[in-house]
Order: structure tokens, then C-alpha cells, then sequence
């Protein structure tokens, strides 16, 4: 975990108030996901930039995005992870 807090700064892969980070649309989509099993995974903060929520499923084996408006995509071509199988899901 070391290395990843230093590839981020120090900066958590998912903060402890990452809730404030989710508008209106996501919230909903992720209340309707927790419901599955769907866990929050990470959220990238670039700097000048839009944030991506990632978010995981209960086997720890799809990673999903929510967009902006809401919408879930399994097949999040805007991220690239570093190896799935390194990182299991933190369970909240």
C-alpha cells in the first residue's frame, strides 16, 4: 500500500468523505448499485480535471465507472487500472 500512496501523493484511492464527490445522479446510481453488491473503489482527482468514481463488484472481478450523468459503464474506457488482482476491494 506504500507505493501507492506515494504513486498518489499521499492522497487515499478513496477518501473518507467520498460521498461529497458524487453529484446528484451518481448518488442515486450508487445507492441503486450498493444494492447488488457494488462497492466505491477509487476516485481520481486529477487537478484541472473531472473526477472518475470507480466503482467495484462484490467478487472483486468488473470495476465499473459512474459517469457524470449518472450512467454506469461496465466497460470504462476512460481509466486504466494497474493490476486488478493487487488491489481487492476495501469493504466499506
Amino acid at each position: 500500500m506504500k507505493l501507492i500512496e506515494r504513486r498518489r501523493k499521499r492522497k487515499p484511492a478513496l477518501p473518507h468523505n467520498f460521498m461529497m464527490y458524487l453529484n446528484a445522479d451518481q448518488m442515486d446510481t450508487y445507492i441503486h448499485l450498493k444494492k447488488f453488491g457494488w462497492q466505491m473503489y477509487f476516485i481520481r482527482r486529477p487537478a484541472l480535471r473531472k473526477h472518475t468514481i470507480a466503482v467495484i463488484n462484490n467478487t472483486g472481478t468488473r470495476i465499473g465507472v459512474l459517469k457524470q450523468s449518472g450512467f454506469f459503464s461496465l466497460n470504462p474506457s476512460s481509466i486504466k487500472l494497474r493490476g486488478l488482482d493487487k488491489h481487492p476491494p476495501k469493504h466499506e
